[in-house]
């Protein structure tokens, strides 16, 4: 079996290839001749020179000389909440062990790094003796302390304990604390593992797979019998993508695993974090939020808060939803969207719950035959062709909604955790970057900005059934399941540090030959400046940072256009054409309708013989009630929609100046870009921004928008019509109360005087006491409503012009293009390969 590489970093993949940028690629090239020559003035006899400087000039060049340290990524959360299964799918190869069972699986360090070879091998590396041994006497000198039984000692006892599990699992406490290291290291079997190293290797990702589980899982002997928990760490490597730019991804016991007491001092070596959690119940995780603060806390202490030291990954984003759940949704997402489709795949269940229960029913008869169970079988058979008809459409519709209901679920959990992290920094007094006002919260117990951190919401098993079969349970895209999103944060991460690691290479360079020259004073050498190309880095760095401010004042100035098009060439005319359809309605009905509908409107149920005592009040009331009526359709109904109009209209004016007066201002997004000059501006930022200003489609929204609002205005003069019937019905009520208690000889008389009498007392006030009835209810549907409706589109369409502009000036580098990444990667493997042969080159030459 081949044994691994001794440097799985010095290998580039060999499919990356150069790029054009011959006047950084040149002055690379430059070093070979530049460390000889520097070696040799050094070893150069002069007087002058003290071996002291002497000695710190070569130690500046072997440090130089060597290659940076492997960037590291820890991989940490709670025992079981889906960190291997998460690695398993950024490497897009099931190498590391997992376990459905929600226990853990991962009790060993383990490094996974890119190796560019065509299988899979493993480096497992047992502990030292003298490491155990000290172990193992701290264990007991910890066991023989007198404890009174207070917390404090309870919890120095259950570490005590994680640490004797870890430790050794197969030692008795009472042999711990009887028996003297040598013999404890004999009895437990210790002594044939200690020191070791053993060596994997598999073509097939799952063969090492399951090697690796018996090394990995906690607490477990392998097939040989030895103990497996001295192992201290395992090396996998492998051809893995994701890890192509020299990073290492360390998987780590979970916090709630015995073996997780020994890898305190792992946290801090790291140069990332993956903090992972679990979606469900993420916020209300007390464990991970502790650990989350502690480790936001080891990173501002150490600087490293603003460099994407940290990033969170939500696990499980693709756990099915409850259905009843979809209220609380409701708020995130396109309300009509999500209840149509509830309403849809609810009734494919109701149907089915109901034929159930008929078959239940008809089982229970005791004959088949009769009237009941024969009606029992038509209707089962309805329900069947009901559901043979729904039938192809809810499955599609099922997944629909909870892909739908998935992503909502998501975008909450991130929202809650960006306020817990706004609540942590404030503790802190971080300052960071993210104005609040983009979550919806207020400013009176908060910071007002919160940590640009990077936080993905995954679904691994989604990834993984796409990759097998091509049918996952939620997602049916790969994108949306984040994982390719999360692969190209690690690729980018790595990709930063190798750029910033050959530029300190040539700087550095640059400034220990000249030293070295000046001091021996050697004219026939020319100096190795470097000076141009950092001028040329400066100046890059600050075009690219006018054209950013060039390109988001345009994109600014386009939507505020878009919107100004919106109000006068869409929003107002569908007010305008919804009033004035409304009002024609009325008009109808006021005029050519006019005898009918009052007469329909007074009718009574029952007449006496051939006499309609209606139509004699119709005869004296209408004449009299003429102005008033025309007064209520032409100039009364008209004036509330003309208020309707200027308060729509006034709500949009208000919109526009929130939208101008909103955080995302020029003199804010000029600071963002000068602040980001000095923080090594990537020269892919122009592409993110016009890219997410794009992704705004707001002539498309308030278009739509528009249509609606006008639709909901159309429709509420049906509901005014019922309710201006209604309120006549009422208001004539007591009369016909009076006049139907009539009886006996000359009732008709009566009752005609009766009509006569009401016309006269009655008619002038007739229409009083439902023409404020029929306003309100105008007012209440159409301009409450309505407005309403129309004031939360346009909160939803600002919402997305801010996302756009904060998505744009801090667009992670993940959302280039894929061709300009890998032109990236290839310019960067380049000098790496330039570098290692330098390198080279210069320990042949010293």
């Amino acid at each position: 079996m081949d044994e691994p590489m001794s440097d799985a970093h010095s290998d580039a993949p060999s499919e990356l290839t150069d790029i054009d940028d011959v006047d950084l690629v040149d002055r690379v090239k430059g070093l070979a001749s530049t460390f000889p020559e520097l070696s040799g003035l050094l070893s150069k006899a002069k007087a002058s020179l003290s071996d002291e400087r002497r000695k710190v000039w070569n130690e500046n060049m072997e440090e130089i000389a060597n290659l940076p340290e492997p960037c590291q990524i820890a991989i940490v959360g709670q025992t079981g909440c889906g960190k291997s299964s998460l690695l398993n799918a950024m490497l897009d190869a099931s190498v590391a062990p997992t376990s459905s069972s929600g226990r853990a699986c991962t009790s060993v360090p383990t490094e996974f790094s890119f190796k560019d070879i065509q299988h899979y091998e493993a480096i497992i590396t047992f502990r030292e003796e003298e490491e155990w041994k000290e172990e193992v006497l701290a264990l007991q000198a910890d066991f023989s302390q007198s404890l009174d039984g207070s917390q404090e000692d309870r919890k120095f006892l259950m570490e005590v304990d994680a640490r004797w599990k870890a430790v050794c699992p197969h030692v008795t406490e009472q042999s711990i604390r009887s028996l003297d290291v040598d013999q404890i290291l004999s009895q437990g079997g210790f002594k044939d593992v200690l020191g070791q190293t053993e060596y994997l290797s598999s073509p097939d990702p799952s063969e090492l797979q399951k090697m690796l589980y018996h090394r990995m899982a906690g607490n477990r002997t392998d097939t040989t019998g030895d103990p497996t928990v001295e192992t201290k760490k395992i090396q996998v490597f492998g051809k893995f993508p994701a890890l192509s730019t020299g990073v290492t991804l360390v998987d780590v016991p979970g916090s709630g695993d015995a073996n997780s007491v020994r890898l305190e001092p792992l946290y801090t070596l790291d140069n990332m974090s993956r903090k992972v959690v679990e979606q469900k119940r993420a916020i209300d995780n007390l464990d991970a939020l502790e650990k989350l603060k502690t480790l936001i806390k080891r990173l501002f202490s150490d600087g490293r808060l603003a460099d994407c030291s940290l990033s969170l990954v939500f696990t499980m984003a693709d756990m099915p939803v409850d259905f009843h759940e979809v209220d609380q949704y409701m708020p995130y997402g396109d309300e009509n969207v999500i209840r149509g489709l509830h309403e849809q795949v609810t009734t494919v269940d109701r149907y089915k719950a109901e034929k159930q229960n008929l078959e239940k029913k008809l089982r229970s008869m005791k004959t088949t035959r009769s009237k009941a169970a024969l009606a029992l079988k038509k209707q089962i058979e309805g329900i069947d062709v009901r559901l043979d008809a729904l039938g192809p459409q809810y499955i599609n519709q099922s997944k629909q909604l909870k892909s739908l209901l998935a992503k909502i679920r998501s975008k909450r959990v991130v929202i809650g955790f960006e306020h817990i992290l706004g609540e942590i920094c404030g503790a802190l007094s971080i300052d960071v970057t993210v104005p609040l006002p983009l979550l919806g919260v207020g400013f009176a117990n908060l910071p007002q900005r919160l940590p640009r951190l990077p936080i993905f919401c995954v679904a691994t098993h989604d990834y993984l059934e796409l990759q097998r079969f091509g049918e996952p349970l939620i997602f049916a895209q790969e994108q949306e399941t984040q994982i390719p999103d999360l692969r190209e944060h690690i690729v980018t991460y790595g990709t930063t540090r190798n750029v910033r690691h050959i530029t300190r290479v040539l700087t550095d360079t640059n400034e220990l030959f000249d030293q070295a020259r000046q001091h021996f004073d050697d004219d026939s050498r020319q100096p190795c400046d470097l000076g141009p190309y950092e001028k040329k880095a400066k100046i890059t760095l600050k075009k690219q940072s006018e054209d950013n401010r060039r390109i988001v004042r345009g994109r600014m100035s386009e939507i505020e256009q878009l919107l100004g098009e919106f109000v006068n060439s869409h929003l107002k005319p569908q007010v305008i054409d919804a009033r004035d359809r409304c009002g024609q309605v009325f008009n109808d009905t006021a005029k050519a309708n006019h005898w009918r509908a009052y007469a329909a409107c007074m009718r009574r149920q029952g007449e006496h013989g051939t006499i309609d005592l209606n139509r004699d009040l119709i005869k004296h009331v209408y004449p009299n009630i003429t102005p008033e009526w025309f007064q209520v359709f032409t100039v009364r109904i008209p004036a509330i929609f003309t208020q309707l109009e200027e308060d729509l209209l006034g709500a949009i004016v208000e919109a526009m100046k929130e939208l101008g007066q909103c955080p995302v201002t020029s003199s804010y997004l000029s600071g963002l870009l000068d602040s980001s000059l000095e923080k090594d501006v990537p020269p892919h930022r122009q592409e993110s921004i016009e890219r997410a200003l794009s992704s705004v489609s707001v002539k498309e929204k308030m278009v739509s928008r528009a249509i609606k609002v006008r639709k909901d205005v159309s429709l509420r003069q049906r509901d005014i019509s019922h309710s201006f019937k209604s309120r006549i019905k009422e208001t004539l009520k007591p009369h016909y109360k009076t006049v139907g208690k009539e009886s006996g000889p000359g009732m008709y008389q009566r009752m005609k005087s009766a009509n006569e009498q009401y016309v006269r007392e009655s008619c002038g006030h007739l229409f009083e006491c439902f023409v404020h009835g029929v306003a309100s209810d105008l007012r209440g549907k159409l301009c409450d409503d309505v407005q309403v409706k129309l004031e939360k589109n346009l909160g939803r369409i600002l919402d997305d012009i801010r996302l756009a502009y904060l998505g744009a000036l801090n667009a992670p580098l993940f959302l280039t293009e894929k061709k300009e990444r890998e032109h990236i990667m290839r310019w960067v493997r380049a000098q790496q390969r330039v570098l290692v042969q330098i390198m080279g080159d210069v320990r042949q030459a010293t």
